[in-house]
């Protein structure tokens, strides 16, 4: 069960990457871990370093993938992306957002839907 939890995350992912590239992003990282937790993808585009959380669902009718953002979900993310922007040296006035990428995968088409929410969490 895990791996196949863990082959649907790399898809998700990887899916992400190829949708972000081809929309002008700049891939900086993908799961740039810290002491608490990982960041999945954080990418540039212009000015802006955007951090992206990435969550991927075989598709139902209950519930969207980004639903599982959870307040504690976002504080965390808020920490993490503060933390790796001080590691990497960034200046204080450093434009930066959080993005969350959802994807609902469909077994039955074989399709998946990308849904890209820009400026998901505020800080």
């Amino acid at each position: 069960m895990q791996n196949q939890k863990s082959e649907l995350g790399k898809f998700g992912e990887d899916f992400s990457v190829q949708y972000l590239e081809n929309h002008n992003y700049k891939i900086l990282d993908r799961n740039y871990r810290l002491k608490f937790g990982e960041l999945d993808i954080v990418a540039q585009k212009g000015k802006t370093v955007v951090f992206c959380e990435v969550k991927t669902r075989i598709k139902n009718d209950f519930a969207s993938p980004e639903d599982n953002v959870n307040f504690k979900k976002q504080k965390k993310l808020i920490r993490l992306a503060e933390l790796y922007l001080i590691k990497n040296k960034y200046p204080q006035n450093q434009e930066w957002q959080i993005d969350i990428i959802s994807i609902d995968v469909d077994r039955q088409s074989k399709k998946s839907e990308i849904r890209h929410l820009e400026q998901a969490i505020f800080y």
